[in-house]
């Protein structure tokens, strides 16, 4: 498990009705399963997962943890894949 960086990937972002953030990440092409990224942290919200795909298989991958550097977001694709591209959707609120 290796922490990627943030700034190492591309990122698309909009405020929503109702002040919701959400943002689109696509990491860099060497992440590997179970590798963490932690997302900038927002003043006063919470970052949370919505989804997350393997962009080389196309398969939906599980996301686990806060999101924060303490509790990075973990891509946690089955079958150990090793440098893969991932889009991961989250928002904070």
């Amino acid at each position: 498990m290796a922490a990627i960086t943030y700034s190492g990937g591309v990122t698309w972002d909009d405020t929503l009705t109702g002040d919701l953030i959400l943002k689109c990440w696509k990491s860099p092409a060497t992440m590997d399963s179970a590798d963490t990224v932690a997302v900038p942290t927002v003043t006063g919200r919470t970052a949370f997962a919505i989804n997350c795909y393997d962009m080389t298989t196309g398969d939906v991958v599980t996301t686990t943890g806060l999101g924060t550097s303490g509790t990075p977001f973990i891509i946690d694709a089955a079958g150990g894949t090793t440098d893969h591209t991932y889009l991961l959707i989250y928002g904070y609120y």
